[in-house]
């Protein structure tokens, strides 16, 4: 069966408010007639589907017109990467780079890091880099920030992962990083359209592509129900080796890092390793890929 057009798919996310289920659903009623697509939409009145129609037609003329790429999940230049997610977005959003990197490493955490973690995120990009890791990480204040910023100095690789649409950079603090990461060969990249709105929920959403772009995943510093623990759920779930620098030892994770260990062990999910020191970190870097 033919795929949806690029409208089409644009157009569901305006419709369901990009609810990626939502549009999985939806696609998989698509029917052809007459030689069109056309999709059973019984739920919305003919004045939504209009407007949500104009609002496809009019987010891809101003997305042409700043230079970012609309790539369909059908397409060979999307990334093989998303695919291998159950709740792939339908169109990714590219500023950029589109010559995805076979090793990528996603280093994460929260926005209001402390400062030993400021310290230990320079330390571990810094020795992913050395492994010969591009860095993956979503633009935020703190550990984001300090990860892209490293890469970027060293002229490494470097793939920010936006919460929202790419004409507006959040935080818009970061809008000058946005533009160095571009200037030195890097990619931004979303899931939503021109015209969506951010809205909070985004954020713990976003983080799921983050993880599914890499081949490890090692967050710097967390909190249990925080987003950065969002986000290593999500590693595991994928399958990602999910490797935690734990130096200096953090007595508030070590629980939470035993509820991981069981869930890992009773799930079967990913790999989950634990650094103690920095040369251990490098040693498992080594021992996992071959450098």
């Amino acid at each position: 069966m033919k795929s949806p057009t690029l409208e089409q798919l644009i157009f569901l996310s305006f419709l369901t408010h990009h609810n990626v289920p939502k549009i999985h659903a939806l696609l998989g009623l698509m029917s052809k007639q007459g030689g069109l697509f056309i999709f059973e939409l019984p739920d919305f009145s003919k004045e939504v589907v209009d407007n949500c129609l104009e609002k496809a037609r009019h987010s891809i003329a101003m997305m042409e017109a700043n230079g970012v790429e609309a790539i369909p999940y059908y397409s060979n230049r999307y990334p093989a990467a998303l695919q291998l997610i159950d709740d792939f977005p339908p169109v990714l959003y590219v500023k950029g780079s589109t010559n995805w990197k076979p090793n990528l490493a996603a280093v994460v955490g929260p926005r209001d890091c402390s400062a030993s973690a400021d310290e230990k995120t320079v330390l571990v990009t810094r020795a992913l880099i050395e492994q010969g890791f591009g860095i993956v990480s979503g633009l935020a204040l703190g550990v984001d920030t300090i990860a892209h910023e490293v890469a970027v100095d060293q002229g490494v690789y470097t793939l920010a992962v936006l919460p929202g649409p790419l004409d507006s950079i959040y935080p818009p603090q970061n809008k000058e990083l946005s533009a160095r990461i571009l200037d030195h060969g890097g990619t931004l990249v979303s899931e939503l359209p021109f015209g969506l709105p951010l809205t909070k929920h985004r954020f713990l959403e976003r983080n799921r592509l983050t993880t599914a772009f890499s081949n490890v995943v090692l967050p710097i510093e967390w909190r249990e129900k925080g987003g950065t623990y969002k986000t290593i759920k999500h590693a595991l779930k994928q399958g990602k080796t999910l490797l935690l620098p734990q130096f200096p030892t953090e007595a508030s994770a070590e629980n939470a890092i035993q509820k991981l260990e069981q869930q890992q062990q009773r799930r079967s999910m990913g790999q989950l390793m634990i650094a103690r020191t920095m040369e251990e970190l490098k040693e498992q870097l080594s021992q996992l890929f071959g450098k």
